[in-house]
């Protein structure tokens, strides 16, 4: 039994890892970015602060409004009605492993991973 958790802890982690590869380049700074805030995350905090893009810009800020709406999809963010991105992905995390018996120190190794691989791109 205890090696079957295993395996379906080890198959919900590759999961995980595997929507956060799927993310561009730009994706996984936003990503990196409205983690590191830990709070709520206007498009114009993303563009400006962020991606250091112009917040102004019609072409960036629906650019990066279809990415932010494409990352709400995988959960990996949450993104309200009024366009605004918070933290999601220790949460999401934490929904794939804990039913699989997984303890708090493994879902906070899983999500310091993730955001490793993150700051490498």
């Amino acid at each position: 039994l205890e090696k079957i958790k295993k395996d379906f802890l080890q198959q919900a982690k590759d999961k995980i890892v595997g929507k956060i590869q799927q993310l561009s380049s730009e994706q996984m700074k936003i990503l990196f970015f409205v983690e590191s805030q830990n709070k709520g995350c206007s498009l114009s905090a993303i563009l400006d602060k962020g991606l250091f893009l112009a917040a102004t810009s019609g072409g960036n800020r629906d650019r990066i409004s279809k990415s932010t709406t494409e990352m709400n999809t995988m959960s990996v963010i949450r993104k309200d009605t009024n366009g605004v991105c918070y933290p999601n992905l220790k949460g999401v995390i934490k929904s794939y492993l804990e039913v699989h018996g997984a303890t708090n120190e493994e879902v906070e190794q899983l999500y310091n991973h993730v955001l490793h691989e993150v700051g490498k791109k």
